[in-house]
């Protein structure tokens, strides 16, 4: 059943397999029987003290203590487990104490128990376990292994193949470059070649019904580099392309083989693709090509990618209604963005990709490496080999499995190092003759650190967050920005916003600080989008800005990020502040102390100080810590403005106290 295959074609070995079919005894493997639940119960199987407790260990009216099937008497002592079974259950744990196991599981006695568990069914045996790790351990290899289901048991077939029979507990650590399925199994369970570390799988004449089988490269032990399918030539059910698995009929893909290429087409004719069609642990497309017969993807992997689907694919539709990024055949490139052309005008569907981070750098030369060690044919590559070649591909010491190698060799620097990254994209204003006019939801969930929107823009739809974005510049002419963009939460400054704006969406510019541009007032966004002041709807001369329930949110102090700087900018244009809340911001402004003249001498314009000193803000003591941290911060133009402003006000005093002076004297005197 197990065999190293010494480098041979996945082709020669499920000939091989298929030559001569295994066929098992009886003594061969363990026979099973399914838990069966008791009258009145939906699991199984059931627990010994229960058992004993259904069958009448304990009759009614005895609560007297002398029942040991008694709950109430037993307790944990008994629970309801007779004297027989409480001795097999003590010298099981007896057995167990010599490895350190669970009390719970049995430990066979026999050195050579079998390694194939089987179910009986209506139609033949039912494949319910597969010990590989035994067979492999016999075999003498843990790597480069064949692996051929039997076909029968005891001259009955073998028809269906558990969920569960590769559990990862069975197959971990043994890497297998072919499973071979007899012509006689009809159905596999769903999962049951998740955890399975194989290269290539084989599926026979007989199969009919596969199930789900997700894969997940990383996640099994050894990792893959790739995973391919075989089906056998009289198979009605399924058929293989370029090791992909699909329906007889082409047109339903049930997995897409990896690994990918950053553009993938689908197979012509495909119609739907299934739940577990893409492999996880793998790096996704970046542009997947759609025949026009697509109707319906459900495999939600490759939903950052973006789609290309002609004109009336109905999938393109369904697509679009959950997020994914879609465009025509025809769209086009221009540096690392794609523009679709409609109607004489371009929309921009995806921006460029992110940078990979150092992780994800090192995982691809390691996966690249142990594709090169797995693509000799012919050539057996044990772990030094491989761990040379690792070497040689600069992965940094990784060997066969991505294992880790020895102490001190870790990645290298070129690894590590990072690419060119670019810092600014400035979107053009034209595509070969077509004005850009929008950007499509979800076009830029990634953005540089520089963002520049051309004038030519009316709207911004949902989505765009341009995570990774510190300045943005919006353009005069933008109109509307849909909700939950321009939320990478690292703008940095005050982002203008044009006077054109009249619709924001919720969850838009969280955590960031908005210049409004009719009134001139500073924002900061709150973090909850429950608590969003922005409007959908706003008049034309206003800004799409709620700046009375700002006021309330600004109160409260729920959710405001830097509510100190807020109240700050608040207070240096209080357009359409009355004067109690007026007076509520700066008795919080002077109760912050010295950190507020910090930041007053750190931030603040000279508006900002002007208002603060007309509210009484710069008085007394406050007034010379306030110039002191003003003329440390070179801010001469506000240290200006406050001493003219206090030799103004001693000047009126003392002219007012002459005057008073005088109108005493002559009242002192008069007649």
């Amino acid at each position: 059943m197990v065999f190293a295959t010494h480098g041979a074609k996945a082709q020669e070995v499920v000939a091989r397999a298929l030559a001569a079919p295994v066929s098992l005894a009886a003594d061969q493997v363990r026979e099973v029987s399914p838990g069966r639940s008791q009258a009145g119960e939906v699991w199984s199987p059931q627990l010994l003290p229960y058992q004993s407790w259904e069958g009448g260990s304990a009759r009614a009216g005895k609560v007297d203590g002398d029942a040991d099937g008694d709950l109430l008497a037993a307790g944990s002592l008994g629970m309801g487990v007779d004297d027989d079974a409480r001795a097999r259950l003590l010298a099981m744990a007896a057995r167990q104490e010599g490895v350190g196991g669970s009390a719970a599981v049995d430990v066979p006695d026999e050195q050579d128990a079998p390694a194939v568990s089987v179910q009986r069914e209506e139609t033949g045996y039912a494949l319910v376990g597969f010990d590989l790790r035994a067979l492999a351990q016999a075999a003498g290899a843990q790597s480069g292994l064949a692996v051929v289901l039997p076909s029968f048991v005891d001259g009955v077939p073998v028809v269906r193949i558990a969920p569960g029979a590769f559990a990862r507990r069975l197959v971990r650590g043994v890497g297998v470059d072919v499973l071979v399925v007899p012509d006689t199994v009809q159905r596999i369970g769903a999962g049951a070649f998740s955890a399975l570390p194989g290269r290539h799988i084989h599926l026979g004449a007989g199969v009919r019904a596969g199930g789900a089988q997700a894969c997940d490269l990383s996640g099994v032990t050894p990792p893959l580099e790739r995973r391919t399918y075989s089906v056998s030539g009289e198979n009605e059910h399924y058929q293989a392309q370029d090791g992909s698995l699909l329906s007889a009929d082409g047109k339903m893909l049930l997995f897409c083989a990896p690994p990918y290429e950053e553009r993938y087409a689908l197979p012509d004719g495909v119609e739907v693709v299934g739940e577990t069609a893409f492999a996880q642990g793998c790096e996704p497309p970046h542009v997947v090509s759609a025949p026009a017969c697509l109707q319906h993807v459900r495999a939600k992997q490759w939903d950052a990618a973006l789609w290309m689907c002609p004109v009336g694919c109905d999938g393109a539709r369904r697509l679009r209604r959950r997020g994914v990024r879609v465009c025509g055949p025809d769209a086009i490139e221009a540096d690392g963005c794609w523009f679709d052309c409609r109607d004489g005008a371009a929309l921009l569907v995806a921006g460029p990709q992110p940078p990979k981070s150092a992780s994800k750098r090192f995982a691809s030369v390691a996966a690249r490496a142990r594709a090169a060690a797995a693509s000799d044919e012919g050539v057996a590559v044990d772990a030094k080999q491989a761990a040379a070649r690792a070497e040689a591909n600069d992965c940094g010491g990784l060997v066969s499995g991505g294992r880790l190698g020895p102490v001190g060799q870790g990645p290298s620097a070129a690894v590590l190092a990072q690419p060119q990254v670019v810092e600014t994209l400035a979107l053009p204003a034209q595509v070969r003759g077509a004005e850009l006019t929008r950007i499509a939801p979800s076009a830029l969930p990634y953005a540089p650190k520089t963002l520049i929107i051309p004038a030519t823009v009316r709207e911004v739809g949902d989505g765009n967050a341009c995570r990774g974005t510190k300045r943005l510049v919006l353009p005069e002419g933008l109109e509307r920005v849909g909700a939950h963009s321009f939320c990478s939460r690292t703008l940095e400054g005050p982002v203008a916003l044009p006077k054109s704006l009249r619709s924001v969406g919720e969850g838009s510019f969280e955590f960031s600080v908005c210049r409004l541009a009719w009134s001139g007032v500073a924002v900061h966004v709150p973090a909850d989008q429950l608590l969003s002041c922005f409007t959908l709807d706003a008049e034309p001369g206003c800004d799409p800005f709620d700046l009375p329930r700002y006021d309330e949110v600004l109160r409260s102090g729920k959710n405001v990020p830097d509510r100190l700087g807020a109240l700050l900018h608040r207070l240096e244009r209080p357009v359409g502040l009355d004067v109690q809340m007026q007076a509520a911001f700066a008795d919080e402004v002077r109760a912050a102390g010295r950190e507020a003249l910090v930041r007053i001498a750190r931030e603040g314009s000279l508006e900002m100080v002007r208002q603060l000193a007309d509210l009484g803000l710069m008085e007394d003591k406050r007034f010379d810590a306030q110039i002191e941290l003003l003329r440390q911060g070179n801010r001469m133009d506000c240290v200006a403005f406050l001493m003219e402003r206090r030799h103004r006000s001693g000047a009126q005093a003392d002219e007012t106290g002459e005057r008073d002076a005088s109108a005493s004297l002559r009242s002192k005197f008069a007649l």
